[in-house]
């Protein structure tokens, strides 16, 4: 028997994508989606018919990475703020 994961965190690229392929239904396998404000302001200005369907989003408040190597990991990889944060969860 596989384990079904209870929650994941998610960046807005997946959201997007799976939302234009139609298959943000493969997301309901888990109980809880957690996103960022940085990737829902994200997902709302570029495709925010996604966070309308019913899926279980919950939106979380996610600081800075306060370890220096996730810090600098960040900025060598130019990471946007959403990636970031959603790291940082």
């Amino acid at each position: 028997m596989i384990e079904i994961a209870r929650e994941v965190v998610c960046d807005t690229g997946p959201i997007i994508h799976l939302d234009e392929l139609g298959c943000l239904d493969l997301l309901a396998d888990f109980k809880e989606i957690l996103l960022t404000l940085s990737v829902v302001e994200e997902i709302e200005k570029h495709r925010p018919v996604a966070l309308s369907i019913k899926t279980p989003y919950r939106v979380l408040r996610a600081d800075r990475p306060s370890d220096d190597r996730l810090a600098a990991m960040c900025r060598i990889f130019s990471l946007d703020r959403g990636e970031t944060e959603s790291l940082c969860l």
